[in-house]
C-alpha cells in the first residue's frame, strides 16, 4: 500500500491545520506499547520457524550450507528437541503475556465505568427526578455522560480488536510449529518402515538379466549360482552365518528403539503443542464474542448519544416557551398592579 503521509500534510496545510509529530514510544499509552512488545515477539518467532524450517525438517547427515549469519542448517535430533521445547515455552510465555493484557484491560474498564457511575450518580438522580416531575419517563443521562460513555466504548472496542489480533497471530505461529512437528513425525515413521523393509528384504537374484537371447555359458553360470544359493538355504546355517544373523537383529532392534524413541518424543510435543492450539482457539472463540458484544454496545451508546441530542434540542424548544409564558405571565402581573394602584 502507498505510503498516503505527504498528501495528509498537503491537505492539512492547505486548510491551515496543524500538523502532529509522528508517534513515539513515549506518546503512546502502557497498553499500545505492551501490544506492540508482544506483536514483535511472536513476530520474531514466526520468522524464526521460516527460517529454520527447512534444516529441521533435513533429515540427513551432511553439513549444509551456511545461512547468512553464519549458523549450520544441519541439525540434530538434540537440536530439534531443544527447538521444539523452546518454541513451546516461548508460545506459553507469549499466551500469558495476551491473557494478562486482556485482565489488564479488563481491570481498567471496570474501573473507569466506577469511576464514572460515581461521578455521574447525583446528576442522574436529579435527572430521573425533573423527568418524573415532567412526567417523562425513562433514565437520565447529560449529553457529557453519553459522550463520555462512546469514548470509553470505542476505546473498549478498539482494545478489544487488539487483543484479538494478537491471539490471531499467536495462533498462526502455534500452527507453524504444529505443522513442523507434524511434517517432522510422518518422515521418522516413513524412515522406520524404509528400514524395516530394508532389513527383511531377502537377498534375490535378477532374474530380469536372463533371456533367451544370452548365450549357452551365461545361462549356465546363472543356473549354477541359482542352485548354490538354494543349497545354502536348504542347509543348516553355519556359526558364522547365525553370527551374522544375531549382530543384524541386534542392529535391527537398536534401530527399532532409535526410531521409537524419537517418534515417542515427537508425539509428547505434538500432544503438548495440540493443547495449547486448544486453548489458544477457545480463547479466540471468547474474544470473538467479545469484540461483537462491544460493537453492538457502541451502536447503541451512539444511539443513545444521538438520542440524548435529540432530547437536548426538544428541552431547549422548551425552555423558550417556557421563558416567554413566564415573562408574559410578570409583565400582566406588573400590569394589573399598577391598574390597582391607578384605579
Amino acid at each position: 500500500m502507498a505510503d498516503l503521509t505527504p498528501l495528509i500534510h498537503e491537505l492539512f496545510k492547505k486548510h491551515d491545520a496543524p500538523i502532529r509529530s509522528s508517534l513515539s514510544v513515549q506518546r503512546i499509552d502502557s497498553f499500545i506499547k505492551e501490544a506492540t512488545t508482544i506483536n514483535s515477539q511472536i513476530k520474531n518467532l514466526s520468522a524464526y520457524l521460516k527460517s529454520i524450517r527447512e534444516a529441521y525438517l533435513d533429515k540427513s547427515t551432511r553439513p549444509l550450507r551456511r545461512l547468512k549469519d553464519n549458523t549450520r542448517k544441519h541439525l540434530s535430533d538434540r537440536d530439534r528437541e531443544e527447538i521444539d521445547a523452546t518454541s513451546k515455552q516461548s508460545l506459553r510465555e507469549l499466551n500469558a503475556g495476551v491473557s494478562q493484557l486482556a485482565a489488564a484491560e479488563k481491570m481498567r474498564d471496570e474501573a473507569g465505568n466506577a469511576i464514572m457511575l460515581k461521578k455521574y450518580r447525583r446528576l442522574h438522580i436529579g435527572g430521573m427526578i425533573g423527568n418524573w416531575a415532567a412526567g417523562e419517563k425513562g433514565s437520565f443521562k447529560s449529553f457529557e455522560q453519553e459522550q463520555e460513555e462512546q469514548k470509553s466504548g470505542t476505546m473498549r472496542t478498539h482494545r478489544g480488536q487488539v487483543i484479538l489480533y494478537l491471539r490471531e497471530r499467536l495462533a498462526e505461529c502455534a500452527q507453524l510449529q504444529a505443522a513442523m512437528m507434524q511434517k517432522r513425525l510422518d518422515r521418522a515413521i516413513q524412515k522406520q518402515r524404509l528400514e524395516a523393509l530394508k532389513h527383511r528384504a531377502v537377498p534375490m537374484l535378477d532374474f530380469a538379466g536372463v533371456n533367451e537371447s544370452q548365450s549357452p555359458k551365461k545361462r549356465a553360470k546363472f543356473v549354477e549360482e541359482t542352485e548354490r544359493v538354494e543349497h545354502e538355504y536348504q542347509n543348516e546355517p553355519s556359526a558364522e552365518q547365525l553370527q551374522m544373523f544375531e549382530q543384524d537383529n541386534q542392529e535391527m532392534l537398536k534401530l527399532y528403539e532409535s526410531n521409537l524413541d524419537q517418534v515417542k518424543t515427537v508425539q509428547n510435543s505434538m500432544a503438548e503443542i495440540s493443547e495449547l492450539q486448544n486453548q489458544l482457539l477457545q480463547n479466540l472463540d471468547q474474544q470473538h464474542e467479545q469484540v461483537e458484544q462491544l460493537i453492538a454496545d457502541s451502536e447503541h451508546t451512539t444511539e443513545n448519544v444521538d438520542g440524548g441530542n435529540r432530547q437536548l434540542k426538544k428541552a431547549s424548544e422548551r425552555s423558550s416557551v417556557a421563558k416567554y409564558l413566564f415573562y408574559t405571565s410578570c409583565g400582566l402581573s406588573a400590569f394589573l398592579v399598577a391598574w390597582d394602584l391607578i384605579v
